[in-house]
């Protein structure tokens, strides 16, 4: 919203979210949109692996300090970006 209430992205581009005529997106809007895809694309793996551990009793003090610290570093990368 900022972008466009800025001029520094057209309207135009969200019809279809391609550049027109050498256009590119601002560094402040792609780093946390491309942040914001990857918070949602790691994690699947997680969500997956989570349930496998508990159906093959794999839980143990080390799998729930690796997800603690997984999640962590998912705040981090957040922080940083």
């Amino acid at each position: 919203l900022k972008a466009v209430t800025n001029g520094d992205v057209p309207m135009g581009y969200f019809k279809n979210f391609k550049a027109q005529d050498g256009f590119s997106l601002p560094d402040y809007v792609q780093v946390p949109s491309r942040n914001f895809i990857n918070l949602f694309e790691v994690p699947v793996l997680f969500f997956a692996l989570v349930p496998l551990l508990f159906q093959f009793q794999l839980v143990d003090l080390w799998t729930v300090l690796l997800a603690g610290l997984f999640v962590l570093s998912r705040y981090v990368h957040s922080y940083i970006h």
